[in-house]
């Protein structure tokens, strides 16, 4: 990186080496670049890539100096690089010049951590300002860690603070033509942390997170210096033993307080925690991991979580923090630790830091010698909750309810001498505030529990697990936590009689006819049932049980839709071609993808394919969904980072572990199934067809033709599946009189209007000549459907096309001028 305010006295100046206080040093560079010479015409290559430096003999003494004598040879180089005049940069890599072995040299030199005096310094500085060969090899960032560390072993020296301020000008000078990368920005933070510190070894507390620690810092200093000394990837057995005796000095509900507080301040960042700040956020995480506590291991889940928060143009927050809560999690090795593990799994999307937690989860499992399925199941917290999922609390003459109402939600109520109440009473604020905040703490653990496991529930459907009846009556049944999903979900039970299919909404097991199953003892065995798994009467049988008892279920079970090979899949053999060819909105998808599990990158106008994959680790395969950027769209629209804003969908495929594409016809039934239901989900959701603003811009952007067709075209099977639950749920709602189902849509008779609302897309055509209504769907806490009993959660499209029929049902009352235009037209 080039400093950008060469002297115009300097520029061009070159060194005269037979002056140089480093003349032991061009000795022994002499002789290695002669040997390399010979190296380069002995072996005839045009380009040097990679150049080894170690390959000449001469390189042995200098690759073995001490980091003081390293610096002194770091030094030399930059004194023959100054000399060096290159045509570009490129010219690192040609034959000829001495250029590349210096290059090549000074790189291995520098993963040796040599040592610079506050002269040397100055004088690479110098070096590099004047020299465009040597500023490549010590440029800001090089320089900034040399600075770093002279002033930690020597102290802010007049030369020191002279090349700190010329850095920091030339950063500051580029701010004001660029926008810096982050890399920039780091180094710049530490060259400013250094100046405006007399003490080198202090901390500066500078960011978000630091803020509580700085308000304590004089009481805090022994606990901050020890955190700021974490390296390495896990802590060693003498930084934990001090670490222990350091907080032994401390009360352990003091930190975690003030763990919590810095947990809100890295939540605040929109920029990553700096590198000068990564060693004592690390040591930080490691030291709270040493209080084993549930509430030390959530605060750590929760700054897992935090840390791991992508920031658009920079990635994750803090990848060292974020390594340093699992750790920490690991080592604390008690139940409620790993299960938070297990409750980040489901929210981690980055592949690498997820790769790391499913391999910590792994490690923990085998340590054990379960899977790690059984490990999930284990280490469930219950939150001392009773079945199904309700905890009662008093506080004087109020009391608290906390109860699980729906998948993932946690509803808190409050009573006062027996009478309901909105909030916590007064006195409650007043005198129970630790309590209350534990309270508080309490519902959002559960609810961040709740959504994981709803995930993990639903992954189910393409794994073979079974349980004794015993068992899987403790772990999902009788499960505080778990009792609310589990009840409401189908199950097959195999006993001695065989096989029967059962629901167990007040716990008790009954089959379709509401009848207790038999045989249910300690033989009996247990799995989640897929509709795949029983013929289409039992299906359909199910359904009506579903709806005839308004259950709710966690997710689509009863109503799931299945996907069967086709003859034009059977004829491809290994791959699909049922969801190519479509448009969608890539951001919208690449979230999408990563909550189901799918893994993927946002692609651009410049950089090559990604492709969307899913690993089947159980089955020893994985799906691949191509996507591309479309050359021939003419729009060409990008955010401001290059992404392409649209992407066109292809073939879905199946490999092995080899990489070897797997025949359609032999994936199992029911892992083909699932991995198609996600591939339509993707299309369903994130296409352009869904988009209500696309009428009258599609033909400019190019896509004109497909969204129309999408728009009112044939359904999914997904469309399919809620027709049929629209027909069966028509009859008992406010809309029966003046709603029909008519083919692909459902028709309303408004007062005005008539209306068709097509069940795939929910976008609308009026009658009498199929005129176009763009009505924007409302966010989804505004869908006005919460009295509407649907037998199944998730299905956000069913709200939307029912919060629509419901408006446009009263259309006379509807106030909002842009849809009145369209009606008046």
């Amino acid at each position: 990186m080039r400093l950008p305010f060469l002297s115009k006295a300097l520029k061009g100046q070159t060194v005269d080496l037979s002056k140089s206080d480093y003349q032991e040093e061009h000795r022994m560079l002499a002789l290695y670049l002669e040997q390399s010479d010979a190296w380069r015409k002995q072996d005839g290559t045009h380009f040097i890539w990679g150049y080894d430096p170690s390959s000449v003999e001469a390189s042995v003494p200098i690759l073995k100096r001490t980091k003081e004598a390293g610096g002194r040879m770091m030094t030399a180089i930059g004194e023959r690089l100054a000399n060096i005049t290159p045509i570009s940069q490129h010219d690192f890599f040609v034959t000829q010049g001495d250029l590349p072995f210096l290059y090549s040299l000074a790189t291995m030199l520098s993963c040796r951590q040599p040592e610079f005096t506050p002269q040397q310094i100055q004088h690479l500085l110098m070096l590099s300002m004047r020299s465009q060969a040597c500023s490549w090899t010590f440029g800001k960032d090089s320089l900034t860690s040399m600075i770093v560390g002279a002033a930690k072993r020597q102290g802010l020296t007049p030369e020191i603070k002279k090349a700190i301020d010329a850095i920091i000008e030339a950063y500051e000078e580029e701010t004001r033509r660029t926008h810096l990368s982050k890399e920039d920005q780091r180094s710049l933070a530490r060259l400013r942390a250094v100046r405006e510190s007399q003490d080198p070894n202090a901390h500066p507390l500078n960011e978000p997170w630091q803020a509580p620690l700085a308000t304590e810092e004089t009481r805090l200093l022994e606990f901050i210096r020890h955190c700021a000394t974490a390296s390495g990837k896990t802590p060693s057995e003498k930084w934990k033993k001090v670490a222990a005796g350091i907080l032994a000095r401390f009360e352990t509900n003091d930190l975690l307080a003030l763990f919590e507080q810095s947990l809100a301040g890295v939540r605040k960042m929109e920029v990553p925690v700096d590198a000068a700040h990564s060693s004592m956020l690390r040591g930080y995480c490691w030291m709270i991991g040493l209080i084993k506590s549930p509430r030390a291991a959530f605060l750590l889940g929760e700054m897992l979580l935090a840390c791991n928060h992508k920031l658009t143009g920079f990635g994750a927050r803090s990848q060292k923090g974020f390594s340093a809560c699992v750790i920490a999690l690991e080592q604390m090795g008690e139940v409620y630790a790993l299960a938070e593990l297990s409750k980040a799994r489901a929210k981690v999307k980055t592949p690498s830091l997820a790769d790391h937690l499913l391999s910590t989860l792994n490690h923990a499992a085998a340590q054990q010698n379960i899977s790690l399925e059984e490990l999930e199941e284990i280490i469930l917290p219950t939150f001392e909750l009773d079945v199904p999922g309700i905890k009662n609390l008093g506080f004087g003459d109020s009391q608290a309810t906390l109860e699980i109402v729906g998948t993932s939600e946690v509803e808190l109520r409050w009573t006062k001498a027996g009478k309901p109440v909105k909030s916590a009473p007064a006195h409650v604020k007043a005198e129970f505030k630790q309590e209350l905040a534990e309270l508080t703490r309490t519902k959002k653990e559960i609810e961040s529990a709740l959504s994981a496991q709803k995930a993990r529930l639903e992954s189910l459907f393409m794994i073979d697990r079974s349980w004794p009846y015993p068992l899987w009556r403790e772990r999902h049944i009788d499960h505080p936590l778990m009792a609310n999903m589990t009840r409401r979900l189908v199950w097959r039970f195999l006993t001695a009689k065989g096989e029967v299919l059962g629901i167990a909404t007040d716990g008790v097991p009954l089959d379709i006819e509401d009848k207790p199953i038999e045989g249910l003892d300690e033989n009996a065995e247990v799995r989640l049932w897929h509709p795949l798994d029983a013929g289409v009467s039992a299906v359909e049988a199910w359904r009506e049980y579903i709806v005839d008892h308004e259950i709710r279920q966690p997710f689509k079970q009863a109503h799931r839709e299945v996907y069967i090979l086709t003859d034009a899949e059977r004829t491809t053999g290994i791959y699909s071609n049922r969801f190519a060819a479509h448009v969608l909105k890539q951001h919208q998808c690449a979230a999408l993808m990563r909550a189901r599990g799918w893994r993927y990158q946002l692609q651009g106008w410049f950089d090559s394919q990604s492709i969307p994959t899913l690993a089947l680790r159980q089955h020893g395969l994985r799906a691949e969904y191509f996507v591309e950027v479309s050359e021939n769209d003419p729009a060409m629209m990008t955010s401001e980072s290059g992404i392409a804003t649209y992407v066109i969908s292809d073939q879905l495929r199946f490999l092995d572990l080899e990489n070897n594409a797997v025949r359609l016809d032999e994936i199992p039934a029911k892992v083909f199934s699932e991995v198609l239901r996600d591939v339509d989900l993707f299309v369903g959701v994130c296409s352009v067809g869904n988009d209500a603003s696309w009428f009258d811009q599609g033909e400019r952007m190019g896509f004109g033709a497909y969204w129309q067709s999408f728009s009112f075209g044939d359904l999914s099977a997904t469309a399919e599946t809620r027709k049929a639950i629209l027909g069966r749920l028509l009859p008992r709602l406010s809309l029966a009189n003046v709603a029909h189902i008519d083919g692909r849509f459902l028709v309303v008779r408004g007062k005005r209007r008539t209306y068709k609302i097509h069940l795939g897309s929910s976008n609308i055509l009026m009658e009498p000549n199929d005129q176009y209504l763009c009505i924007v769907s409302a966010p989804d806490k505004e869908l006005k459907t919460e009295t509407i009993y649907l037998p199944f959660e998730g299905d956000r499209t069913m709200a939307v096309i029912l919060s629509k029929a419901l408006m446009l049902a009263d259309d006379d009352k509807i106030k909002d001028p842009t849809i009145l235009s369209q009606l008046e037209r």
